[in-house]
């Protein structure tokens, strides 16, 4: 679904917690991501609200229904909280579970958040404090990738 960067955040250099090799967990990031509104029947879909957060001092992954707060699926990653969306659509909705490998369900947990996505992920690796990130490797913001920008999302 369509995806809305409200919030960039802040890369945390200091916290190894908040990066990897090549992703950055920016704390306050917020976005939007259309999907199926659980709170009603298909095909009706809505914006939920993913938001990278802090809880005991380790990063929190928080998807949020726009009207229901029964509908706050939370973890520890951002394959966690989206893990848990999926599997509740499964049981609300009567489709069948997601059959996927674990690292296919790491994307796809980073894109529905869409700090996998080329484009917000090439903004936040040049974000103050991105670069040093202690064990971070930029993809999209090297000097030799320059040339190679990522494309922009149809929206």
């Amino acid at each position: 679904g369509q995806l809305k960067v409200l919030r960039l955040g802040r890369p945390q250099p200091a916290r190894p917690q908040f990066h990897e090799r090549h992703q950055i967990f920016p704390l306050g990031y917020t976005a939007r991501r259309r999907f199926h509104d659980l709170a009603r029947l298909p095909p009706a879909t809505c914006e939920y609200s993913c938001k990278v957060g802090e809880h005991a001092g380790l990063p929190s992954f928080v998807i949020a229904h726009p009207t229901e707060p029964g509908l706050c699926f939370k973890s520890s990653t951002a394959t966690g909280a989206w893990h848990a969306l999926v599997n509740r659509r499964a049981r609300v909705h009567g489709v069948r579970p997601l059959n996927l490998t674990p690292a296919q369900m790491q994307l796809e947990g980073a894109l529905f958040f869409g700090l996998a996505v080329p484009a917000v992920a090439q903004l936040i690796e040049q974000l103050p404090g991105a670069k040093s990130c202690e064990g971070f490797h930029p993809r999209y913001s090297r000097p030799e990738a320059m040339q190679k920008v990522p494309p922009l999302p149809k929206s």
